[in-house]
């Protein structure tokens, strides 16, 4: 969902600046009474800290950042004269399209208003191992592919090491709901940082499932 006023504020936001795209910051949400409660922002302190310096991103920049989970607007005379076409895919598709507009030196002007409003769910296609191994075969891709700077090589290939210890986590995650402990502990002892990782999502994890499940009881009552 989006606030009312995302497109004119995106709008107004973009008009000192030529031939660029313009987002905002993602409100990641879950379901409340009928409608939607913000839980966290897209942008870290890290992000918001680049941001502050210019919010004009090239590619180098944008790739510098924590999250790369922006839904720009993007004007279409821009998509028309670099000839670039999103993919035929129904996950990732957007992410390599946006990188290679970026990578035909298309500008990106980011706003750290959240006016995008995104529901997070437990069965959320980005929670599955097979997306994520989606998602970093089309960076490795787009590694082979694009004539890149060393900065830029080196953020893409930092990226790219994330999805494989994301992938292995879902998997670890998946083989815990199905009760094969172990799987679960040969997968641990193989690769430990994905302990790690489970202890870098509970918090976030658990205050989701509270929501829901609060939300649930209370659509059951009704």
């Amino acid at each position: 969902m989006w606030t009312k006023d995302r497109l004119d504020y995106l709008l107004r936001a973009a008009s000192g600046f030529d031939d660029v795209m313009v987002c905002d910051s993602i409100s990641v949400c879950v379901a409340d009474r009928g409608g939607l409660k913000p839980l966290y922002s897209n942008w870290t302190r890290i992000d918001l800290k680049l941001i502050h310096e210019n919010k004009l991103f090239n590619l180098e920049r944008f790739l510098g950042l924590s999250k790369w989970t922006v839904q720009p607007m993007i004007p279409l005379s821009l998509v028309r004269h670099h000839g670039v076409m999103q993919p035929e895919r129904d996950y990732a598709e957007d992410i390599e399209f946006l990188l290679r507009l970026l990578h035909k030196d298309v500008g990106m002007v980011i706003e750290e208003r959240e006016m995008y409003l995104y529901r997070r769910g437990h069965d959320s296609i980005s929670r599955n191992p097979q997306r994520a191994s989606i998602f970093r075969h089309t960076l490795e891709k787009l590694l082979r592919e694009l004539d890149l700077s060393e900065p830029e090589r080196e953020a893409l290939q930092s990226r790219i090491d994330g999805l494989e210890i994301q992938e292995q986590y879902l998997n670890f995650v998946g083989a815990m709901k199905r009760g094969n402990l172990a799987r679960c502990m040969k997968s641990a002892a193989v690769e430990p940082r994905i302990l790690a990782e489970l202890l870098r999502r509970l918090p976030g994890t658990l205050n989701i499932r509270r929501h829901q499940l609060v939300d649930k009881l209370r659509y059951r009552k009704r």
